[in-house]
């Protein structure tokens, strides 16, 4: 293998490594988002069937 084709497959892995660890991130930041919206609402019905059940 030449020293180009050597300097290319070492350019595309890193853009590769660079890009999935990107994805990687994107779903870990998206999946947390969905989690902590779904906790949000869980809290603001539990306070609500409290408030319920005082009155």
């Amino acid at each position: 293998m030449g020293k180009d084709a050597m300097n290319r497959v070492s350019t595309n892995g890193l853009f590769v490594g660079f890009f999935f660890q990107i994805g990687i991130t994107k779903k870990i930041v998206s999946e947390t988002k969905k989690l902590m919206i779904s906790i949000f609402r869980y809290q603001a019905n539990l306070n609500n069937a409290i408030m319920s059940l005082k009155n």
